[in-house]
């Protein structure tokens, strides 16, 4: 295995990921295990600390990191991605940020420099209560309140995909069947027990609105099965297919549209944030704003498609080329503390905050 030296810089605000989500790069210990951009983990083998100029490195996603001047990258060109495909081998070479940062953004004005993108994250913690596929749907289409829970939709595989869960939990239900759409009814109680109820008032999530839903954070680190599960759920009802190529949802939560972003970005997934004032003279009295918030999904779609509905499957078509992650921006930050980090894995890439490859 070959071994890298990764630099990151101390400010609490920043992490690396280990097996519980997120932790602070001041907290890591040689010994412990982190995850690298193959979505499994790998062993520190070394720390340093180190003293220099800093810069904020901004990608085309959105995302950022904070780097050393002096840090080594792992990049790709334009040139080497397009001979990585033709030939089908990995080409690549490791500049120091100082070397990139002279010349990022080539004369005709395009992004010069890519990083990896890492592999989906393979968390191992599997307990969960709710099916997450459920738990999506619900977040999307459903409605949760004090008394009542139901979910509306349109679509007879969705509608079918509720009832599935419902009957594997034991839960009454019934269907009322409008001119556009149906809406299940769902029972709060089997046998004078609690049961979806109970479970999501342990996840206190009964009477949140759409604007107060959100996930709960142990299945934003489930195995890679639940997160699309769940990511898929949530896609089915409330997003839709763009260009054929990506997919883009639309939420009135900050806190789902925050959360649906790292979940994306932890599959394997390029990921952006946009919002937009919705307010007017029709706006619910009971919010000052009404902000929307819109979550894209980019990248290779083999790996969600097994759980995507019949409706956005047939809007999918095959990608062109793939998608990159491409330095966009680097701006000096302050002269301060980073660490070196030495790890088992190859190349000596790990994840860092935002699941971007670092060295």
């Amino acid at each position: 295995m070959r071994l890298r030296r990764c630099i990151w810089r101390w400010f609490n605000i920043f992490k690396v990921i280990n097996d519980e989500g997120y932790v602070d790069i001041k907290d890591v210990k040689i010994g412990d295990k982190i995850y690298c951009n193959d979505g499994e983990l790998h062993k520190v083998l070394n720390k340093k600390e180190n003293f220099d100029e800093l810069y904020e490195v901004i990608f085309s996603d959105g995302t950022k990191t904070i780097s050393g001047l002096n840090q080594i990258w792992h990049v790709q060109t334009r040139k080497q991605r397009y001979n990585s495909r033709k030939n089908k081998d990995y080409r690549y070479m490791e500049l120091k940020l100082s070397d990139i940062l002279v010349d990022y953004v080539s004369e005709n004005n395009i992004n010069k420099y890519s990083i990896p993108i890492t592999k989906a994250v393979n968390f191992k913690n599997n307990e969960i209560d709710l099916d997450s596929n459920l738990l999506g749907l619900l977040l999307g289409d459903g409605c949760i309140t004090d008394h009542r829970i139901t979910f509306t939709n349109a679509e007879t595989d969705l509608l079918n995909k509720v009832k599935f869960h419902l009957d594997n939990i034991g839960n009454t239900y019934e269907v009322d069947d409008r001119i556009t759409h149906k809406r299940i009814r769902i029972s709060n109680k089997k046998n004078n027990e609690c049961t979806l109820l109970d479970k999501l008032k342990s996840l206190e999530l009964i009477g949140c609105g759409s604007r107060e839903k959100f996930i709960p954070e142990i299945y934003q680190i489930s195995n890679v099965h639940s997160r699309l599960e769940l990511i898929s759920g949530i896609y089915n009802t409330d997003g839709h297919v763009v260009r054929g190529v990506s997919l883009l949802l639309s939420t009135y939560s900050e806190k789902v549209a925050t959360q649906v972003r790292n979940l994306n970005l932890s599959l394997g997934f390029s990921s952006t944030i946009n919002k937009y004032d919705r307010t007017s003279d029709r706006s619910s009295k009971k919010y000052d704003k009404e902000i929307e918030y819109t979550v894209s999904l980019i990248g290779d779609l083999d790996l969600i498609k097994p759980y995507l509905s019949k409706k956005h499957l047939n809007s999918i078509k095959d990608r062109k080329n793939d998608y990159c992650k491409s330095i966009v921006d680097i701006k000096y930050f302050k002269t301060g503390t980073y660490y070196d980090l030495d790890v088992d894995s190859k190349y000596g890439l790990f994840l860092t905050d935002n699941y971007i490859v670092r060295k």
